[in-house]
């Protein structure tokens, strides 16, 4: 059962053939209605990346915070996403030796309820209800396994 699907754009709008960087931005198909906000998406958008190699130590690690966003075009003060614009998410992808590891997580992660549309601010609250059900945990897994396999 595929949760959601998240797919990487630049600033531009555009699917990079690269990495994700700084500035860019992650939009997420849940499985379900969109909101209207969103055009049918949620998107986040990549506020910082840092990443440490260390040879004498075999360790490399990548960590990077993403925040809800308004849709890239659109860029304004609604988030398009089901949660507020004060929540983050902060995903690490760690490697020592020859283990590989990824976690991700959540901060003040409430519902955006500011919709323009009562069916849009359900649709999050109803989101919300889920993630607290354990949804986000195989949203997130989804989305940590895909960062792994590359």
């Amino acid at each position: 059962m595929e949760v959601s699907r998240c797919q990487l754009f630049d600033r531009k709008g555009l699917e990079p053939e690269r990495v994700a960087s700084d500035g860019d931005f992650i939009r997420i198909d849940i499985s379900g209605p969109g909101t209207s906000e969103g055009k049918g998406y949620d998107w986040f958008h990549i506020e910082s990346m840092e990443h440490y190699s260390n040879a004498e130590s075999d360790t490399d690690f990548t960590v990077f915070v993403a925040r809800p966003c308004s849709v890239p075009d659109q860029m304004g003060s609604k988030a398009a996403h089901f949660f507020s614009l004060s929540a983050t998410s902060t995903f690490l992808v760690f490697r020592k030796g020859g283990t590989v590891s990824a976690e991700v997580h959540g901060r003040n992660e409430v519902p955006y309820v500011h919709q323009a549309g009562i069916l849009d601010n359900v649709r999050n609250i109803m989101v919300n209800a889920g993630n607290s059900l354990g949804k986000s945990y195989l949203q997130w897994d989804l989305l940590v396994s895909r960062i792994l396999s590359r």
